[in-house]
């Protein structure tokens, strides 16, 4: 379709020198995530009673580095005694993109970070955040409350008091050529 114009999300200049993203009528456009991530690394500091906050990362790419170095900076700038807990769903590369998918394994992070002491997590997980939701409210109690804060899932409409998400709004991206 030479004259429908496609736009590519989050990708890479090194992606886009694949011979799809490189045709005339495909510009791709990076998001500069890291910003409204700093933010949400400011609140988890700011509003956790242990100290630590967690990040819960799909696999390890560069738009979800992208998210960790935010958060962790935003959280390091606004309590440089902020512990930053990471870790990633992949665990090995044969995963692949299933990292973004599954649920089962977003709450078993979870869980991991939560032992490690963190009482705040933030994911760039995709579908798996709903699994880091659940943990969330599973283990979450008066005298340990425990928040989320996602990526792209507006959480708050299944628990208000747990956190707030980042919504990226594709109005303000820049093409890279």
């Amino acid at each position: 379709c030479p004259r429908t114009r496609f736009v590519a999300l989050d990708v890479e200049p090194a992606v886009a020198s694949d011979e799809f993203f490189s045709a005339e009528n495909v510009t791709a456009v990076v998001m500069d995530t890291e910003e409204a991530a700093f933010l949400a690394g400011v609140l988890a500091a700011e509003e956790s009673q242990t100290g630590t906050v967690g990040f819960i990362g799909g696999m390890p790419i560069s738009s979800v580095d992208r998210l960790l170095a935010g958060f962790a900076a935003g959280a390091l700038w606004a309590d440089p005694d902020t512990i930053v807990v990471v870790t990633y769903l992949d665990g090995d590369a044969a995963a692949g993109l299933g990292a973004f998918d599954s649920p089962e394994r977003g709450y078993a992070a979870a869980l991991d970070l939560f032992r490690a002491g963190a009482d705040i997590v933030f994911h760039a997980a995709g579908g798996s955040g709903q699994g880091i939701l659940e943990a969330v409210v599973d283990s979450s109690t008066l005298a340990r409350p425990l928040r989320f804060i996602g990526v792209e899932l507006d959480a708050r409409a299944l628990a208000r008091r747990l956190g707030c998400p980042v919504v990226r709004r594709y109005s303000g991206g820049r093409a890279r050529h």
